[in-house]
């Protein structure tokens, strides 16, 4: 059976400029005491990985 498989840009890839302007995520959770949390930890290493470190205590 084929397996779906997404893959994310290299952070060091520069056809694309890297401003949040240009990102796009999603990301459902479930309403649990954690969920704030797990969402607060995702935005922080999806921003570092895109290189964003400077917008990352705005957008968390």
């Amino acid at each position: 059976m084929p397996a779906a498989v997404t893959v994310c840009p290299h952070p060091v890839d520069t056809r694309t400029p890297r401003v949040p302007e240009n990102l796009t995520y999603s990301l459902t959770l479930p309403s649990a005491l954690a969920s704030p949390a797990v969402a607060r930890s995702a935005a922080r290493t999806i921003l570092e990985a895109h290189g964003l470190d400077d917008v990352t205590a705005a957008a968390v």
